[in-house]
């Protein structure tokens, strides 16, 4: 039902960025990358601004290996030339964006990618954002800590996170995130395949 508002939305106003992110958000969660691709670069291509469209382009590329892009529509999706025209990307969307973005900018093995300053800020405001009770966010945060050689302060956040982890009910985040202690301990930064999801 969901999928034929959308559609018939984009036949009525093919110019509606709004119709083509529900359609590609709707198709994303379903796993069709494909189509979803598609639909955020038709809403891309109606109002390059729309900072929910470049977020989801930034995803998809990021998943695909093509982290030029994908930094390129990060970029966008926080701070477009001209500023947003109505920003939508907020709450918990925001922050789940926030975080790959700074995830990449921390631990990406290809040096060009990383820019630690940069990775700490986003993660600080995507920990905020999800009030310190994101174990992912706070993971991130410590990478990004770790990036700049604040060691301390990663060792700080990622034991944050695994106190999260121990109260939670997915125990099995705790052997990744004691390895990252283990690293931070050691004054090591994290480096990591920026395509791969944990």
């Amino acid at each position: 039902l969901a999928e034929e508002h959308f559609r018939m939305a984009i036949e009525i106003d093919p110019q509606s960025p709004e119709a083509f992110i529900g359609l590609a958000s709707l198709l994303l969660s379903r796993g069709d990358t494909d189509e979803a691709f598609a639909n955020f670069q038709n809403a891309y291509e109606v109002a390059p601004n729309a900072d929910r469209a470049n977020a989801g382009l930034a995803m998809i590329y990021l998943d695909r290996g093509d982290l030029a892009h994908a930094v390129e529509h990060f970029r966008q999706a926080f701070s477009p030339p001209g500023g947003h025209t109505a920003p939508t990307l907020t709450g918990t969307k925001w922050a789940a964006v926030a975080e790959r973005y700074a995830r990449l900018l921390a631990t990406c093995s290809q040096e060009e990618y990383r820019d630690g300053q940069q990775a700490l800020e986003f993660a600080q405001k995507a920990v905020a954002n999800t009030n310190a009770r994101s174990i992912r966010c706070l993971d991130t945060l410590a990478a990004a800590y770790a990036e700049l050689g604040e060691y301390e302060n990663a060792v700080q956040a990622i034991q944050q996170a695994i106190e999260l982890a121990n109260l939670s009910v997915q125990p099995g985040q705790l052997p990744v995130l004691n390895d990252h202690l283990e690293l931070y301990q050691r004054n090591e930064p994290l480096r990591e395949d920026p395509t791969l999801r944990r």
